[in-house]
This record gives C-alpha cells, sequence and structure tokens, in this order.
C-alpha cells in the first residue's frame, strides 16, 4: 500500500515536478453560439410530438 501523501499523484517518479496549474473558468457567455433554444426547430417539434402523445393517452383513456 503506497503512503499517504503518494495516494493522489499520477506517477511516482514525478513527484517532485511542478503541479499544473487549475485551469480559468470560461463564462458561459464568452462560448454563446446560436439563435437559442426558442427558435430551434427541434424544440418545437419535440414540443408537439409531447403533445400529440398526451393527448393520445387522454384519449386512450376517454378523458376527452
Amino acid at each position: 500500500m503506497l503512503h499517504q501523501r503518494f495516494a493522489n499523484r499520477a506517477a511516482l517518479h514525478a513527484y517532485g515536478a511542478r503541479q499544473e496549474q487549475p485551469r480559468t473558468r470560461v463564462l458561459e457567455a464568452d462560448h454563446d453560439e446560436g439563435p437559442g433554444l426558442l427558435v430551434s426547430p427541434a424544440f418545437w417539434i419535440g414540443g408537439v410530438l409531447s403533445i400529440a402523445v398526451w393527448v393520445g393517452i387522454a384519449a386512450a383513456f376517454g378523458i376527452i
């Protein structure tokens, strides 16, 4: 079993090596591409199909 101070090291031979610096966080607005969700055809097609399925289920149970 390895000693606790070695437990999170990627390789023992690189123990004394300089550690990688943490990456900076990218703001969401920096990589925002496209017109958005409400303009997406997939959003509207999925919504219409979902409503159609619920209407079909309601009709099958005699609710409508």
